[in-house]
């Protein structure tokens, strides 16, 4: 991802958690900032890509609007004239 402009944040996590999250990153090898960064982009992703998900799914939703037989002659049009 392109970073054009940075916000620092202030986290505050229980003693337990950032115990956990500080091995983590020292196991991959990464700085906590960066693993955190890492997660919430993977995070947000995952929430748009359910986003558009749902949104595709209400567009199958309503069977009138799925009705494509109209487009067919326009269709058989450009066959024919190949």
């Amino acid at each position: 991802m392109g970073e054009s402009t940075t916000h620092q944040i202030t986290l505050r996590l229980p003693e337990p958690t950032y115990r956990q999250v500080k091995q983590l990153a020292r196991k991959r090898r990464l700085s906590i900032n960066r693993l955190a960064r890492e997660s919430l982009e993977a995070l947000a992703q995952e929430a748009l890509a359910e986003e558009l998900r749902a949104a595709y799914d209400a567009l199958g939703a309503d069977e009138e609007e799925n009705d494509v037989e109209f487009f067919l002659p326009a269709q058989l049009e450009v066959l024919d004239s190949e």
